[in-house]
């Protein structure tokens, strides 16, 4: 399928929907997506970047989003990336099974207009996502690594050479404001750096897989969202994210939920040595990562801080030392 993108021009409010539509608006998008206006329509407080309408018509419904912060060079990977995963036949439904078709508009101060057709499913969060849930989670993952293998890639942002580019963007503000963590950010990053390891098994990972990006419907996993941040890395990067974004209630890791995850993957892909040996590495690069982008998001934000709702960057400080504990009780599932 083509994907094609419209460019548009539109400016952002300081609020949660950032990307403000009125009914006018919301219905001429639509005809250029080749859609009737609406017969109605939302704006969803969803995402902490980006700002989503929900369109209402009488058969079916779709999502438009509004991307406020990605370049046209990084969007028309991420529609590369969409492509592939339409071609790995999945089992379940990603955004590639229902972007739609559209031509540019080279408008100044332009911004990249989606339309999607709603998948039916909704996200489980705390203590509704359960283990049965996460197996399916993990399973999925390793589909979408073991399915595009064949594809080619670009490398994703968040590699220790994309941490340091974030670090080096906001270390002047955090050395100002919190000297003591500038100084132990910057050693961690040093340490990740120098302690890479090296030939990993790597292809294209999805990088951001929380509960809100999948979906299920009568407690089966229906579809897997939001891949805006996918890439080439290192395959286990992709699962230690999903132990921290899925597995971590905001004080304590959840080993029948990382097990569950873990269980999911090795169904369909088993560890290799070196990523059994390389756990500690990429929970504390995956976690680095979290870090930095709270502190730049929102703990040294200048003006309105447009991500929402706020997060605590101090959470991902304490993860560095549940990392070390939780590495022994991996060892046990894999």
């Amino acid at each position: 399928m083509l994907a094609k993108l419209l460019l548009i021009r539109y400016f952002s409010q300081p609020m949660a929907l950032y990307t403000k539509l009125n009914k006018k608006q919301i219905g001429q998008l639509a005809q250029k997506f080749g859609l009737p206006p609406p017969l109605s329509f939302k704006g969803i407080v969803a995402g902490t970047v980006n700002t989503y309408y929900r369109l209402h018509y009488k058969d079916k419904n779709y999502y438009l989003k509004v991307d406020e912060v990605a370049d046209k060079k990084r969007l028309l990977r991420e529609l590369h990336i969409l492509e592939e995963l339409e071609k790995a036949r999945l089992p379940f439904r990603t955004p590639v099974s229902f972007v739609r078709a559209i031509h540019e508009l080279p408008l100044q101060n332009k911004k990249t207009i989606l339309l999607f057709e709603e998948i039916h499913g909704k996200s489980l969060f705390g203590k509704n996502l359960k283990p049965k849930h996460l197996i399916q989670a993990g399973r999925a993952l390793a589909q979408i690594h073991v399915g595009t293998k064949k594809g080619h890639f670009s490398v994703h942002r968040f590699d220790i050479h994309g941490q340091k580019h974030v670090f080096n963007s906001v270390q002047k503000k955090l050395q100002k404001k919190h000297p003591s963590i500038h100084l132990w950010v910057k050693n961690k990053i040093q340490e990740l750096e120098k302690k890479e390891p090296l030939g990993m098994p790597s292809g294209l990972i999805h990088a951001d897989l929380f509960p809100e990006n999948i979906l299920y419907g009568n407690n089966k996993l229906h579809g897997i969202l939001d891949f805006e941040a996918a890439g080439k890395e290192a395959f286990l990067f992709d699962v230690c994210v999903a132990i921290h974004a899925c597995c971590h209630d905001g004080k304590d890791f959840d080993l029948k939920k990382i097990k569950a995850v873990l269980t999911g993957y090795t169904s369909v892909r088993r560890f290799t040595k070196k990523e059994k040996n390389s756990f500690g590495y990429y929970l504390d690069l995956s976690a680095i990562r979290f870090l930095l982008t709270r502190l730049r998001d929102f703990e040294l934000k200048d003006g309105v801080v447009k991500a929402s709702p706020f997060k605590d960057y101090r959470e991902y400080v304490k993860r560095f030392e549940e990392n070390q504990v939780l590495i022994r009780d991996i060892r046990k599932f894999i």
